[in-house]
């Protein structure tokens, strides 16, 4: 599995939100089992409210 296409395109974004937007759908196309919820686990937060807008 390669790179995603919003990592490989990072520097083009000048805001956050809208990167990590397209980082999200990208992620939900590629496996299905990907949420908010998910990411949040993995990135070690207790509550997944956190990486909503």
């Amino acid at each position: 599995m390669g790179m995603s296409i919003a990592l490989e395109h990072l520097f083009d974004y000048d805001d956050f939100r809208k990167f990590m937007q397209d980082y999200f759908e990208e992620q939900k196309k590629m496996r299905s089992v990907f949420s908010h919820r998910f990411f949040a686990a993995k990135a070690g937060f207790s509550s997944s409210s956190y990486c909503l807008n």
